[in-house]
């Protein structure tokens, strides 16, 4: 149905055999824990019809294609899923929520880093880690497509323990903040979202 190939400058140009146009859903799945991080949508005319999309692959290893109630899946080649320059240690934020987590995320960005985006804590990792299961966080750790982390997983208790056997060579920061001001900013968050915590 389709034909991957590898562009000279390592994207993946996508080549349509079939007959029929056709509406295609392209999704990009991590490493390991195959969590998907891009999905764009391809519309194919007629045979021979492609597309180079200018995605990032990096850390990632399948690629797939959804259409009609079929999909296909495709391992994607090393050469395009690596990092184009060699990763720094990790950076890793123990601090608990509301202590300057956010800031320091926009902080390490304006750095270069890549942040973890926080809801893969929420929708996957997290539901692992309840159950005793910290493959996914292992995973996600090691994964070239990120190099600092913060808030969920990392705020958990007791947490950093388990971080540091599978990153002892990362470097640590942990935020502070005084205690009163930290329950106030942290009920005044969380209330917008759950309403029956301050009843």
């Amino acid at each position: 149905m389709f034909s991957l190939n590898i562009t000279e400058n390592n994207k993946i140009k996508i080549t349509y055999q079939g007959e029929k146009p056709l509406k295609v859903k392209l999704i990009l799945l991590l490493s390991t824990i195959r969590i998907p991080v891009s999905n764009i949508t391809l519309e194919f005319t007629q045979k021979g019809h492609w597309h180079i999309p200018n995605l990032d692959y990096t850390g990632c290893s399948i690629l797939k294609l959804e259409y009609h109630s079929s999909h296909l899946e495709y391992i994607l080649p090393t050469k395009v899923t690596l990092p184009l320059s060699p990763q720094s240690p990790n950076i890793i934020c123990l601090g608990l929520n509301k202590t300057g987590t956010t800031s320091l995320k926009a902080g390490l960005e304006s750095l270069g880093y890549n942040v973890m985006w926080e809801s893969l804590g929420h929708q996957f990792i997290n539901s692992d880690i309840s159950n005793g299961d910290y493959s996914s966080l292992s995973s996600i750790l090691q994964n070239p497509r990120f190099n600092a982390y913060q808030d969920l997983p990392f705020s958990l208790k007791g947490i950093y323990s388990k971080v540091f056997k599978i990153d002892p060579k990362a470097k640590y920061i942990l935020t502070l903040r005084d205690v009163d001001k930290w329950v106030n900013s942290t009920i005044e968050f969380y209330s917008a979202h759950l309403p029956y915590i301050t009843d």
